[in-house]
Formats: C-alpha cells, structure tokens, sequence
C-alpha cells in the first residue's frame, strides 16, 4: 500500500476457499501506525486451529442442549467472520477454523432466564473478551450456565417525529460501562424492550436514537451515556418494569463521534 496519509490503521489478509471444502485462509489483525517513515509488516496467514470445549448446566435434568449453539463473535466487526459450533448432549462442542484475534462468547439460544456465569479457557476465568490472538493450543473452553436471570422491560418515552415511518430506537443494558464486552442492546421499532436472563447485579440501562449517532457501527460512542445513564438493580429471578426517556447525543451537532 503507497501514498498512505499518515495515521492508525488495521491490517489483515485473507485467501478465500479455492475450492468447496477448502478453509478460509487468515491472518489476525495487526494494528499498524503509519508515520514519516515505511513500514514493513509480517502477517501470519493460517487455516485456523480447532477448539474443544463442554457446557455445564445447572440443576440441568435431561436438557436439550443439542438445541444450542456456541458461537465465538470477533471484537472487531472488521475482522475475520464469527464461528459456531452444535453443542452434543453431554455438553460437549468443537469449534474450528479459528483465526488469531479476540472473540467473545455467546450460546445461542439459551432458553428462559439461563444466562452464562462463566467462561474458563485453559482453566482461567475470561472476565471480558476472549483473547486467541496466541492461537489457541490445546487449552480446554468451558462454559458454566446459570438458570437464576432477571429480567427488565419498559418503554422508551420518545414520540415519532415522523408518524408514517417505523422509528427504530435501541435499549442497552450496561453491567460495566467500560467493558463493552458486558453490554447488551435490544433494537426496537414501537418503543418497548425486554431483556431475559440477566446476571443478577447493578446494571446502567438507556435508550438512543442510533440515527443521532450516523452509522453506528459499535457501541463505542455510547460510553458518556452509559455513565451516566439510570441504574437499577436485578435480583436473581427478578422482574423489573423501568421506563426510560430517549438520550440525546452529547456531542455538538456535526461533530464526529469517538470510534
């Protein structure tokens, strides 16, 4: 790449498949940052490495859980595309073909208030991201669920400036405002949202007008709010009703949001 304006970029490469059942060809992403002098960056390209894992249940009796997925998401929505796995009836999954980078994890679609309590990975709890840029070696993923979630709903006070037209509106559930790996957001086009199987705890919960903001790629720029934002308390097995006034965007009219 020539004639780069100095300034902080990512890079990656990729080969697709050449043929049906070849892998994805890929490399992680590197942060580069271009200034007055050239750079020269090594990429390594790999398949991916595959990645064993099992489920716990608690309290579980003869759950289906051949009905879930895991799914590992990367942070970065630029990077290489998510990967999932079935998980078997005793609990135990296989992911492959995983790049390089950091992931977060998800098993969809848990039922009811189930929620996840925690991940290990090589026998150390993840409290955010999952971090594979090393690769992921032989380390086991285990994933312990949690069948005591709350749950929160309301409405978004925010009349339809343009009443002909669906406005779509998003409440975010924040368990740590800093860490946007513990954010949940549910989009909404008639002004009413429901979050089921939350962790029981202190949680900071707003609505945005995500046409407010340009393209919202991430939920990055939405951080002052979450500061900010109303706070309520979920117990195990709780329900809480919380209506909540639509945020405006703090920044002035015209300026850039932070990415």
């Amino acid at each position: 790449f020539s004639d780069l304006a100095p300034g902080e970029y990512q890079l990656q490469a990729k080969l697709p498949p050449q043929r049906e059942g070849d892998p994805l060809l890929a490399s992680q992403i590197v942060p580069v940052i271009v200034e007055t002098k050239d750079a020269t960056v090594p990429l390594t390209v790999t398949a991916g490495e595959a990645l064993a894992g099992n489920i716990q249940v608690e309290n579980r009796k003869d759950e289906v859980l051949a009905a879930w997925n895991v799914r590992l998401r990367p942070v970065d929505p630029h990077g290489t595309a998510s990967t999932g796995g079935q998980v078997d009836p005793d609990g135990a999954f296989a992911l492959v073909q995983i790049i390089p980078g950091v992931y977060r994890v998800s098993v969809e679609t848990l039922p009811g208030d189930d929620y996840i309590r925690s991940v290990k990975f090589g026998g150390a709890e993840v409290t955010g991201d999952l971090d594979l840029s090393k690769g992921v070696g032989r380390s086991l993923l285990e994933i312990d669920i949690a069948r005591d979630g709350g749950e929160v709903s309301g409405a978004i006070d925010s009349p339809n400036p343009n009443p002909g037209f669906a406005r779509r509106l998003l409440a975010v559930l924040v368990r740590d405002p800093n860490d946007i790996a513990t954010w949940r957001d549910v989009p909404t086009t008639d002004a009413k949202f429901t979050f089921h199987g939350i962790r029981p705890g202190k949680y900071h919960l707003f609505a945005v007008d995500p046409a407010q903001f340009g393209v919202l790629g991430t939920l990055n720029p939405l951080k002052t709010i979450a500061l900010h934002a109303d706070e309520i308390e979920i117990a195990a097995n709780g329900r809480v009703v919380h209506n909540l006034q639509l945020t405006p965007n703090p920044q002035p009219t015209g300026a850039p949001n932070a990415k």
